[in-house]
């Protein structure tokens, strides 16, 4: 006698925030804009293997600020937060470098949003979250 079949649950990945930079540093480029590089902030750019996980668990809120750079051009930070009640709890995942004006990097800032829901949208699919940062952006 044979159980029903239960259906199969896809195991996900884990998606290092690294592997989404490097995808957003395409689309930026892509787009033309001012990019310079993505760094993952608390980790080196030096060591060979990516530490930090991009937060797909808890479905945060991404925010972006904007700051001007220290020696020149633009800064963009990305932002995740679990819970809109608690706005203190940031946390700081990326940190993008762009070599425009305020006013020109602002007018960025859609495309990263974009990129953003996309990955959002994307990791409910039954596919790995590496498939979603292959080259569809």
């Amino acid at each position: 006698m044979s159980s029903p079949l239960q259906p199969v649950t896809p195991v996900r990945k884990p998606l290092f925030a690294r592997t989404v930079a490097r995808a957003l540093t395409k689309v930026l480029e892509a787009a033309n804009t001012s990019i310079h590089w993505i760094n993952v902030v608390g980790e080196s750019s030096l060591d060979d293997n990516p530490t930090l996980l991009w937060p797909i668990e808890t479905d945060p809120m991404f925010n972006v600020m904007v700051q001007f750079g220290w020696s020149e051009g633009t800064l963009l930070y990305v932002y995740a937060q679990d819970s809109r009640y608690r706005p203190e709890k940031v946390v700081p995942i990326l940190q993008i470098k762009m070599l425009g004006s305020m006013r020109t990097v602002c007018a960025d800032v859609p495309i990263v949003m974009n990129f953003l829901d996309q990955i959002r949208d994307n990791l409910f699919e039954p596919e790995p979250p590496q498939e979603v940062l292959s080259e569809q952006f």
